[in-house]
Protein backbone atom coordinates (compact mmCIF):
# COMPACT_ATOMS: atom_id res chain seq x y z
CA UNK A 1 0.00 0.00 0.00
CA UNK A 2 1.16 3.38 -0.29
CA UNK A 3 0.15 7.12 0.63
CA UNK A 4 0.73 10.52 -1.05
CA UNK A 5 3.90 11.43 1.24
CA UNK A 6 2.04 15.21 1.95
CA UNK A 7 -0.36 13.17 4.01
CA UNK A 8 2.21 12.61 6.41
CA UNK A 9 3.07 16.58 6.02
CA UNK A 10 -0.64 17.23 7.07
CA UNK A 11 -0.50 15.61 10.46
CA UNK A 12 2.06 16.70 11.99
CA UNK A 13 1.95 18.46 15.37
CA UNK A 14 -1.63 17.08 14.99
CA UNK A 15 -2.53 14.18 17.02
CA UNK A 16 -6.72 13.87 15.94
CA UNK A 17 -5.58 14.19 12.57
CA UNK A 18 -3.07 10.94 13.23
CA UNK A 19 -5.63 9.14 14.69
CA UNK A 20 -7.95 9.85 11.35
CA UNK A 21 -5.50 9.24 8.90
CA UNK A 22 -5.05 5.83 10.57
CA UNK A 23 -8.08 4.41 10.53
CA UNK A 24 -8.73 5.84 7.25
CA UNK A 25 -5.69 3.40 6.11
CA UNK A 26 -6.89 0.94 8.59
CA UNK A 27 -10.35 0.85 7.04
CA UNK A 28 -8.53 1.10 3.31
CA UNK A 29 -6.93 -2.27 4.81
CA UNK A 30 -10.08 -4.20 5.72
CA UNK A 31 -12.57 -2.94 2.87
CA UNK A 32 -11.84 -4.79 -0.43
CA UNK A 33 -12.16 -2.07 -2.92
CA UNK A 34 -12.27 0.13 -0.34
CA UNK A 35 -16.42 0.30 0.16
CA UNK A 36 -18.23 -0.64 2.98
CA UNK A 37 -22.04 -1.08 1.82
CA UNK A 38 -25.05 -0.40 4.44
CA UNK A 39 -22.86 1.95 6.08
CA UNK A 40 -23.54 1.99 9.90
CA UNK A 41 -21.89 2.21 13.26
CA UNK A 42 -22.63 -0.74 14.28
CA UNK A 43 -20.59 -2.52 11.03
CA UNK A 44 -17.67 -0.11 11.18
CA UNK A 45 -17.64 -1.04 15.42
CA UNK A 46 -17.37 -4.80 13.86
CA UNK A 47 -14.89 -4.45 11.43
CA UNK A 48 -12.33 -2.18 13.20
CA UNK A 49 -13.13 -3.68 16.98
CA UNK A 50 -13.02 -0.30 18.19
CA UNK A 51 -15.44 1.25 21.05
CA UNK A 52 -18.20 3.42 19.66
CA UNK A 53 -16.93 6.69 21.12
CA UNK A 54 -13.90 6.74 19.13
CA UNK A 55 -15.75 5.62 15.77
CA UNK A 56 -18.43 8.46 16.17
CA UNK A 57 -15.31 11.13 16.69
CA UNK A 58 -13.26 10.07 14.00
CA UNK A 59 -15.85 9.30 11.37
CA UNK A 60 -16.51 13.26 10.80
CA UNK A 61 -12.93 14.26 11.34
CA UNK A 62 -12.18 11.62 8.20
CA UNK A 63 -14.68 13.30 5.98
CA UNK A 64 -14.11 16.43 6.53
CA UNK A 65 -10.36 15.56 5.56
CA UNK A 66 -11.57 13.98 2.76
CA UNK A 67 -10.14 10.62 3.92
CA UNK A 68 -13.67 8.95 2.88
CA UNK A 69 -17.16 10.06 1.84
CA UNK A 70 -20.70 8.39 2.05
CA UNK A 71 -22.46 7.43 -1.44
CA UNK A 72 -26.37 7.17 -0.68
CA UNK A 73 -29.20 7.80 1.67
CA UNK A 74 -30.12 6.04 5.22
CA UNK A 75 -29.67 2.34 5.53
CA UNK A 76 -27.95 2.08 1.89
CA UNK A 77 -25.54 4.21 2.60
CA UNK A 78 -22.61 3.21 1.84
CA UNK A 79 -18.93 4.52 3.23
CA UNK A 80 -16.24 4.81 0.79
CA UNK A 81 -12.62 5.18 1.36
CA UNK A 82 -11.16 7.61 -1.02
CA UNK A 83 -8.18 7.12 -3.00
CA UNK A 84 -5.01 8.05 -0.60
CA UNK A 85 -2.06 7.55 -2.62
CA UNK A 86 -0.91 9.96 -6.19
CA UNK A 87 -1.33 9.27 -9.42
CA UNK A 88 2.41 10.37 -9.47
CA UNK A 89 4.62 7.78 -8.12
CA UNK A 90 7.05 10.36 -7.12
CA UNK A 91 4.75 11.99 -4.17
CA UNK A 92 4.01 8.57 -2.80
CA UNK A 93 5.59 6.61 0.33
CA UNK A 94 5.52 3.10 0.65
CA UNK A 95 3.50 1.69 3.75
CA UNK A 96 3.84 -1.95 2.89
CA UNK A 97 5.68 -2.77 5.83
CA UNK A 98 3.21 -1.21 8.48
CA UNK A 99 1.74 -3.70 11.16
CA UNK A 100 -2.14 -3.68 10.36
CA UNK A 101 -2.69 -6.21 13.07
CA UNK A 102 -5.24 -3.87 14.73
CA UNK A 103 -5.92 -0.15 14.44
CA UNK A 104 -3.34 0.73 17.17
CA UNK A 105 -1.02 -0.75 15.13
CA UNK A 106 -1.63 1.18 12.54
CA UNK A 107 -1.39 4.51 14.44
CA UNK A 108 1.73 3.50 16.00
CA UNK A 109 2.89 2.23 12.40
CA UNK A 110 1.75 5.84 10.91
CA UNK A 111 3.61 7.83 13.93
CA UNK A 112 7.07 5.60 13.51
CA UNK A 113 7.11 6.62 9.58
CA UNK A 114 6.23 10.16 10.45
CA UNK A 115 9.30 10.15 13.09
CA UNK A 116 11.53 8.36 9.76
CA UNK A 117 10.54 11.01 7.68
CA UNK A 118 12.27 13.87 9.73
CA UNK A 119 15.04 11.31 9.84
CA UNK A 120 15.12 10.27 5.57
CA UNK A 121 15.21 14.32 5.09
CA UNK A 122 18.05 14.44 6.99
CA UNK A 123 19.87 11.48 5.10
CA UNK A 124 18.76 12.95 1.64
CA UNK A 125 20.14 16.27 2.51
CA UNK A 126 23.45 14.60 3.31
CA UNK A 127 23.50 13.07 -0.08
CA UNK A 128 23.17 16.17 -1.71
CA UNK A 129 25.64 18.07 -0.10
CA UNK A 130 27.84 15.21 -0.35
CA UNK A 131 27.29 15.28 -3.64
CA UNK A 132 27.68 18.83 -4.32
CA UNK A 133 30.97 19.31 -2.91
CA UNK A 134 32.29 16.05 -5.07
CA UNK A 135 30.10 15.64 -7.72
CA UNK A 136 31.05 12.40 -10.07
CA UNK A 137 30.76 15.08 -13.15
CA UNK A 138 29.76 18.39 -14.54
CA UNK A 139 26.05 17.23 -15.31
CA UNK A 140 25.77 15.85 -11.51
CA UNK A 141 27.14 19.16 -10.10
CA UNK A 142 24.67 21.35 -12.24
CA UNK A 143 21.40 19.00 -10.91
CA UNK A 144 22.98 19.39 -7.07
CA UNK A 145 23.34 22.89 -7.77
CA UNK A 146 20.14 23.77 -8.49
CA UNK A 147 18.54 21.37 -5.93
CA UNK A 148 20.81 23.18 -3.37
CA UNK A 149 20.09 26.91 -4.97
CA UNK A 150 16.54 25.79 -4.12
CA UNK A 151 16.86 24.47 -0.80
CA UNK A 152 18.77 27.61 0.51
CA UNK A 153 15.78 30.22 -1.41
CA UNK A 154 13.63 28.52 0.48
CA UNK A 155 15.16 28.65 4.37
CA UNK A 156 16.01 24.76 4.77
CA UNK A 157 19.94 25.85 3.97
CA UNK A 158 21.57 28.70 4.94
CA UNK A 159 25.54 28.11 3.95
CA UNK A 160 25.57 25.16 1.87
CA UNK A 161 29.46 25.27 1.51
CA UNK A 162 30.10 24.35 5.31
CA UNK A 163 28.96 20.95 4.36
CA UNK A 164 26.42 18.62 6.36
CA UNK A 165 26.05 18.66 10.19
CA UNK A 166 24.85 16.27 12.27
CA UNK A 167 23.06 17.15 15.63
CA UNK A 168 21.03 14.23 15.90
CA UNK A 169 17.29 14.05 16.67
CA UNK A 170 16.00 14.62 19.89
CA UNK A 171 12.79 13.48 22.06
CA UNK A 172 11.87 16.86 22.84
CA UNK A 173 11.80 17.47 18.88
CA UNK A 174 10.47 14.35 17.95
CA UNK A 175 7.39 14.98 20.44
CA UNK A 176 7.19 18.37 18.86
CA UNK A 177 7.03 17.10 15.46
CA UNK A 178 4.04 14.51 16.88
CA UNK A 179 2.56 16.91 19.01
CA UNK A 180 3.25 14.24 22.40
CA UNK A 181 4.41 13.97 25.01
CA UNK A 182 8.16 13.09 25.08
CA UNK A 183 6.96 9.85 26.60
CA UNK A 184 4.99 9.14 24.12
CA UNK A 185 7.90 9.85 21.64
CA UNK A 186 9.80 7.41 22.96
CA UNK A 187 7.48 4.71 23.22
CA UNK A 188 7.15 5.42 19.03
CA UNK A 189 10.71 5.34 18.97
CA UNK A 190 10.85 2.23 20.74
CA UNK A 191 8.21 0.41 18.13
CA UNK A 192 10.12 1.76 15.27
CA UNK A 193 13.54 0.32 16.55
CA UNK A 194 11.55 -3.26 17.63
CA UNK A 195 10.24 -3.50 13.89
CA UNK A 196 13.71 -3.21 12.96
CA UNK A 197 12.90 -0.42 10.63
CA UNK A 198 15.65 1.59 11.99
CA UNK A 199 18.54 1.87 14.67
CA UNK A 200 19.49 4.27 17.46
CA UNK A 201 22.72 5.03 18.04
CA UNK A 202 23.33 7.12 21.89
CA UNK A 203 26.22 9.60 21.78
CA UNK A 204 27.61 10.11 25.69
CA UNK A 205 30.59 11.61 26.16
CA UNK A 206 32.65 10.94 29.40
CA UNK A 207 35.32 12.86 30.77
CA UNK A 208 37.37 11.93 34.17
CA UNK A 209 37.08 14.32 36.85
CA UNK A 210 38.55 13.02 39.89
CA UNK A 211 36.70 14.53 43.04
CA UNK A 212 34.00 16.06 41.31
CA UNK A 213 31.76 14.55 43.27
CA UNK A 214 28.51 15.39 41.75
CA UNK A 215 28.81 19.01 40.44
CA UNK A 216 27.39 19.37 37.20
CA UNK A 217 29.65 22.56 35.80
CA UNK A 218 28.66 24.69 32.91
CA UNK A 219 28.11 22.77 29.33
CA UNK A 220 27.30 19.01 30.77
CA UNK A 221 24.60 17.19 31.56
CA UNK A 222 25.76 15.30 34.77
CA UNK A 223 28.18 13.96 36.77
CA UNK A 224 29.17 11.13 38.91
CA UNK A 225 31.89 10.98 41.89
CA UNK A 226 34.75 11.35 39.71
CA UNK A 227 33.40 11.96 36.08
CA UNK A 228 31.85 13.91 33.83
CA UNK A 229 28.84 13.24 31.07
CA UNK A 230 27.54 14.88 28.43
CA UNK A 231 24.77 13.39 26.93
CA UNK A 232 24.10 14.72 23.25
CA UNK A 233 20.77 13.70 20.64
CA UNK A 234 20.68 10.26 19.84
CA UNK A 235 21.58 9.54 15.98
CA UNK A 236 19.03 7.13 13.85
CA UNK A 237 19.90 4.89 11.07
CA UNK A 238 17.47 3.32 8.75
CA UNK A 239 16.85 0.30 7.27
CA UNK A 240 17.55 -0.40 4.30
CA UNK A 241 13.31 -1.57 3.70
CA UNK A 242 12.64 2.27 4.73
CA UNK A 243 14.92 4.01 2.90
CA UNK A 244 13.18 2.58 -0.03
CA UNK A 245 9.73 3.37 0.76
CA UNK A 246 10.86 7.01 1.40
CA UNK A 247 13.61 7.62 -1.48
CA UNK A 248 11.47 4.77 -3.90
CA UNK A 249 10.78 7.60 -6.34
CA UNK A 250 11.96 11.27 -5.71
CA UNK A 251 13.41 13.95 -2.93
CA UNK A 252 11.77 14.58 0.36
Amino acid sequence: MKIKRELLEDVRRDKDGQKALALAIYLKHLLKGSRLPEMSLKKVIQLTKLDYRTVKRYLPLMESRAYIHFEGLGKRKTLVVNRLKSHRPKRNVDISSFDFSSYKEVLLSLRSFMVMRIQAAKDWMKTVLDGFHNPSSTENLKDLGRKVRSYVQSGVLNNPYDGYKEYGLSLKRIAKELGCSVKAAEEVVDYAISHSWMAREHHCIQVCAPGINHYVPEGYTFSTTNNAYIVQANTYVLSPIITEAFFNSAAL
